[in-house]
């Protein structure tokens, strides 16, 4: 390892020398930059290996740089991860376009600055690396501080779609900062878009004029979701945390709740071809036609929104629970039906319990009571507005736009074309299931659960479109789908998909708890009593006899829920008597609660403690 790291050291300091001459010599800047992110690389690899860790360059980019991040001295920590974030700037001006067309937005003597700034720093680095020399303050910081609900300006990129080719361009923008975290600020421009600046960055300035306060219950609870996408959609697999502009949901910008299935700036391709096109949030009834990213908060909506501007929609919604005045009939009577109204709560009681919840596994469970109970109430708005449709039907005004409200733009864009636990064949497999769909830091993607393969159960993640089909997803399969959101469930994808829960065991396919050791090998599960012989999700409601004798997996589900086991009462076999005892069961609730209290603690020696008194409560089971 000694000797890799010395190699890693002097690999950086030759592309920091190359670096050096390309900047003396005025060469291309996408080349001098190219060649000092090279030597940083090299240079945090090199500290990585002097300090004794394992290399995981397998893993991508940005797992070493979270290597160095997580077990380096915060000082060291810090200045990386601040001119990491500096040398991505001068390179990108978003995730995928590059941004050195123009020197990155800045003018040339700025680039010049940022760009020796940056290399000097990675020489003290790999000097501080090479010799353990005093690391400085990061040469160039600007030394501004800043505060939620201040008003900012810096250079940024946005790519138009022409009717020909993508056409970047880069331009000054305005924006509100609605967070300060680890060196970076988080700033929301139009009042929709977030995009995440280093704090020291010289093409972000303060603009004059008072700091909004951000206490008001409508603009914690959108920040809060608009900073935390992975709870913007079901949170049992997290791969967007810091991605803020990429979920399945978005906020809507009228009561801030994440109901919108279309960002308006990553638009449905509809929007561009009906001039009446637009999503309506199924809480306060806005119709998002983005007003707040082109227009003002003042400004009236020009068609699905009637006379309402948007800051008289959102103290409306804080009044009454809708958009509409209560004497505009028949929306606001619509919007107050005594069924609609208590669903609409029920959801927003959901979404408000998940503001600020740090536990995963709780907000997993909220997720899924707010999915269940948007469900509902879509079901009742799709009845409930039949009655209006001849009151909100939409008619063309002098010029030819549109005016009133059309109800089927509520249901135009349903979001995802996927649904959990719908079956289907993809490239590879002649059947899995999704469990989870999302969007991660890297796109679109789905999780399925396959089936298994040498002992092991295997759970697959593909990419895909969220909103479009996917050449993955070959066929669907005409088998019922299988219900996602059940108890057993729930947990069954939880431990499946984190292994510091389940310490890597596969999950009892009738119970769903982590107690086999290998998958489809005739192992008994010392909770529910099931014979893992193989049979899952797909051919759960057929008796297969064997180890299970005459109970389907289905039933045998049915069973543990009420039971705490696989068989029923009127089972007269000896091993059914044996799960069936009073003291049998007391220890099995015993053995769930722990399970459950593991999960609600999340910390490594709370984990370990709860297996342990699981372990034990498991050899007490043997001998009984």
């Amino acid at each position: 390892m000694k000797s890799r790291f010395h190699k890693k050291l002097k690999s950086a300091q030759k592309w920091l020398g190359r670096s050096h001459r390309k900047l003396a010599t005025g060469e291309e800047q996408w080349e001098i930059i190219k060649d000092i992110r090279i030597a940083f690389n090299k240079t945090v690899e090199a500290w990585i290996l002097k300090n004794g860790y394992e290399l995981d360059e397998s893993s991508g980019r940005d797992t070493v740089d979270a290597q160095l991040e997580t077990l380096a001295p915060r000082e060291l920590g810090r200045k990386v991860s601040l001119l990491r974030h500096k040398l991505w700037h001068l390179y990108y001006g978003d995730s995928y376009s590059p941004k050195l067309n123009d020197g990155g937005g800045l003018t040339s003597k700025q680039w010049e600055l940022e760009t020796r700034i940056c290399l000097d720093e990675v020489v003290a680095i790999a000097e501080h690396i090479k010799t353990g020399s005093s690391l400085q303050k990061f040469k160039g910081e600007t030394q501004r501080k800043y505060q939620p609900g201040q008003r900012v300006k810096y250079y940024s990129h946005i790519q138009y779609q022409t009717e020909e080719t993508p056409t970047n361009v880069w331009c000054n923008r305005e924006g509100k900062v609605l967070s300060v975290q680890n060196d970076m600020v988080n700033i929301r421009w139009g009042d929709r878009t977030i995009d995440s600046i280093c704090e020291d960055a010289l093409f972000l300035e303060p603009m004059d004029g008072p700091i909004e306060k951000m206490d008001s219950p409508f603009l914690r609870r959108r920040n809060w979701f608009d900073l935390h996408p992975e709870h913007r959609q079901n949170p049992l697999f997290v791969d967007n945390a810091g991605n803020f502009n990429h979920s399945a949901f978005y906020t809507c910008q009228c009561c801030g709740y994440p109901v919108m299935n279309i960002h308006p700036i990553n638009s449905h391709p509809d929007y561009d071809l009906e001039p009446e096109a637009y999503e309506i949030c199924l809480l306060c009834d806005w119709a998002d036609e983005c007003h707040d990213v082109w227009g003002g908060v003042d400004e009236t909506g020009e068609n699905g929104n009637f006379d309402y501007s948007l800051i008289e929609a959102r103290n409306n919604f804080e009044k009454y629970s809708c958009m509409f005045r209560p004497d505009h009939d028949p929306f606001f009577k619509l919007n107050t039906i005594p069924r609609v109204a208590e669903l609409k709560q029920r959801l927003r009681s959901c979404f408000d319990d998940m503001i600020g919840e740090t536990n995963q596994w709780k907000a997993y469970l909220l997720w899924h009571r707010a999915s269940k109970t948007r469900q509902a109430l879509q079901r009742t708005l799709r009845v409930e507005e039949r009655k209006y449709s001849e009151y909100g039907r939409l008619s063309l005004d002098e010029e030819g736009f549109p005016v009133g409200r059309d109800f089927s733009n509520k249901w135009k864009w349903g979001g995802s074309y996927y649904r959990l636990g719908q079956w289907h064949k993809d490239y590879a497999h002649d059947k899995s299931k999704i469990i989870w769909f999302g969007s991660g830091y890297y796109g679109n993607s789905l999780m399925t659960r396959i089936g298994t393969m040498k002992g092991k159960e295997i759970i697959n993640s593909i990419g895909g479109g969220i909103t479009n089909h996917v050449s993955w997803v070959a066929e669907y399969i005409n088998h019922p789908r299988d219900d996602e959101t059940t108890p057993r469930a729930l947990r069954r994808n939880w431990f499946d998909l984190h292994p510091e829960h389940s310490r890597e065991k596969p999950t009892c396919p009738c119970c769903g708890f982590p107690t086999l050791h290998e998958v489809a090998k005739s192992e008994t599960c010392f909770i529910c009593g099931w014979v893992d012989t193989g049979q899952d999700d797909y051919e759960a409601s057929e008796v297969l006899g064997g180890a299970n004798g005459n109970y389907s997996l289905f039933v045998a589900r049915g069973n543990f829920e009420k039971y705490f086991c696989m068989f029923s009462p009127d089972d007269p076999s000896g091993f059914a008597h044996r799960h069936l005892k009073a003291e049998c069961i007391r220890k099995k609730e015993t053995i769930q609660t722990l399970f459950y209290k593991m999960l609600e603690s999340g910390d490594r020696d709370s984990v370990d403690k709860y297996w342990r008194e699981i372990h034990k409560i498991k050899e007490e089971l043997g001998r009984d």
